[in-house]
């Protein structure tokens, strides 16, 4: 009996077993679909904030208005003041960094330093390039590039980025967020089940002890214990009525027993009177015999 599951340990098992199993998946299955969702996110910004840097000097690189060399007019209040969105903005002239808002670690502008060969390549061609992992400056970055120029002749990039390093930290933030609450909520449910299995099995317990006791034939049960489901409710009911039931049977039979006892002494006591009577009526006839046959004899004589 001790090596069996109980039927509180069963109750919780089975309601406790599928919620846990449902609140991981769903965690999971949460977190997966909103990192994408943020990823699609910055996709969408990045893309949004290069096609706003590559509008603002497009127009004067193709109409050859405020040039240098051929080239924008170096200005980074515009970059600085877009910078504030926490977007890095870099705009390129051919595939090196012509102003930028990315310093190094001594503060300095990283203008003078060249894409990578393959970025540079697939913008040339007028195509935007996306990527989620590129090293600036020993730093991951998202990043995206917009060719600027013409279609004939792309003469240089905008450049925005995000750190992949924001973008992780806030995405573990977010996956920690929704296990924790799934954790609070497995609590909540573990406390509920306890209390719920308490109110099943506990009756059902208190009903297999009171069984027993009348099988032992302790027929003074009391139940005291209470119940929020009907039919447990029935169950303890009908266990007292079986002890209430059982007992005035007992009661009867008791009873019966001690008439049928005190009959059979009566019984028996007028038996052994009837047999006193006997023996002296027998007695009685033997004498009136011997008398008869004293009175034969004395008759013959």
């Amino acid at each position: 009996m001790k090596k069996k599951l109980t039927l509180r340990s069963m109750l919780m098992l089975f309601a406790m077993i599928p919620f846990i199993a449902a609140v991981v998946i769903l965690g999971i299955v949460s977190s997966i679909s909103m990192t994408k969702n943020i990823e699609e996110s910055i996709k969408e910004e990045l893309q949004v904030a290069s096609r706003s840097l590559q509008e603002y000097y497009q127009y004067d690189l193709i109409n050859g208005t405020n040039l240098v060399d051929g080239f924008c007019e170096y200005d980074v209040d515009y970059l600085d003041s877009m910078h504030q969105t926490g977007v890095d903005f870099t705009l390129f002239k051919e595939d090196v960094r012509f102003m930028t808002t990315i310093r190094d670690d001594s503060g300095n502008r990283i203008e003078g330093t060249k894409a990578s060969p393959e970025i540079w390549a697939a913008v040339q061609t007028g195509q935007d390039y996306y990527s989620d992992d590129v090293v600036i400056n020993g730093k991951s970055y998202y990043v995206y590039y917009m060719p600027l120029g013409t279609e004939d002749h792309v003469c240089g990039m905008a450049f925005s980025g995000r750190s992949s390093d924001n973008i992780k930290a806030a995405e573990r933030r977010l996956c920690l967020t929704i296990f924790i609450i799934g954790g609070i909520m497995c609590v909540i449910f573990v406390i509920v089940v306890v209390f719920l299995a308490g109110k099943i099995a506990d009756p059902i317990k208190t009903s297999a002890m009171a069984i027993e006791s009348i099988a032992d034939g302790k027929l003074d049960v009391s139940l005291n214990s209470s119940s929020i489901i009907q039919e447990s409710i029935m169950l303890l009911t009908g266990i007292e009525r079986l002890s209430k039931t059982l007992k005035g049977i007992i009661s009867g039979i008791t009873e019966k027993t001690d008439t049928l006892v005190m009959s059979a002494d009566q019984l028996n006591a007028s038996s052994t009177e009837n047999a006193e009577n006997i023996s002296r009526f027998s007695d009685a006839v033997e004498g009136i015999s011997n008398g008869a046959t004293a009175q034969a004899e004395e008759v013959q004589t």
